[in-house]
């Protein structure tokens, strides 16, 4: 993933996790949109300390923000 950024050298990536359930009706007759509370980790190719770590909401999506320009 390459992250684009503001001139200020700071981007956001929002990601959504998905399984072989996503888009399929659920137990409870409701659309599953996601794995809600995946865990979700980008690592910068370079730089360690970038590395972030989010949680997906309910609907399987996350946003990551203050990333540094790169290849994650």
């Amino acid at each position: 993933v390459r992250i684009h950024v503001t001139k200020a050298g700071i981007g956001r990536l929002r990601v959504r996790a998905v399984d072989l359930f996503t888009n399929t009706q659920g137990p409870d007759g409701r659309l599953i949109r996601g794995v809600a509370g995946a865990s979700i980790k980008v690592e910068h190719e370079i730089l360690p300390e970038a590395t972030r770590r989010v949680t997906a909401d309910a609907s399987g999506e996350a946003l990551l923000e203050g990333l540094p320009q790169g290849a994650y």
